[in-house]
C-alpha cells in the first residue's frame, strides 16, 4: 500500500513494472463482479431485485473506497459489456462444437485389470 499512497500524494513519480506492488486497479473487478451478478440473475425475479440493489450499491460506492477512480469503474463496465457481447457471438459456435463432441462415439472402455 505504500506505493499506492505515494502515487496518490504525488511523491512517487515513476513506476517500475518489475517492482510494482498491488497497483492494479484498472479495470475495477468490483464493478465487473457486481454487474455480472446482476446480469446472470436478471431472470430470477425476487433474487434479481436484491442483487440489483446490492450490485448498484457496490458500483456506486467503489470510487469512494480510495482504491479506484471513476475511470476504473467505467473500464470495468466496458470490459464486462465487451465480454458479454463476445460470448453472445461465440455461443452458437461453441454450442455446435460441444454438440459434435457429444455425438462422437466413445471408445470402448477397457477393464482396469485383466486376468
Amino acid at each position: 500500500m505504500n506505493d499506492f499512497f505515494a502515487i496518490r500524494e504525488g511523491s512517487l513519480q515513476q513506476l517500475k513494472l518489475l517492482g510494482a506492488n498491488g497497483l492494479v486497479s484498472f479495470p475495477s473487478f468490483h464493478t465487473i463482479l457486481a454487474l455480472l451478478l446482476i446480469y446472470v440473475t436478471r431472470e430470477i425475479r425476487l433474487l434479481s431485485i436484491f442483487v440489483t440493489i446490492w450490485g448498484l450499491g457496490v458500483v456506486a460506492t467503489t470510487p469512494f473506497d480510495g482504491a479506484h477512480y471513476i475511470s476504473d469503474v467505467i473500464g470495468g463496465f466496458v470490459v464486462l459489456m465487451a465480454t458479454i457481447a463476445a460470448m453472445q457471438r461465440l455461443e452458437p459456435h461453441l454450442a455446435r462444437i460441444f454438440a459434435q463432441e457429444k455425438s462422437k462415439p466413445k471408445p470402448a472402455s477397457l477393464p482396469a485389470f485383466s486376468a
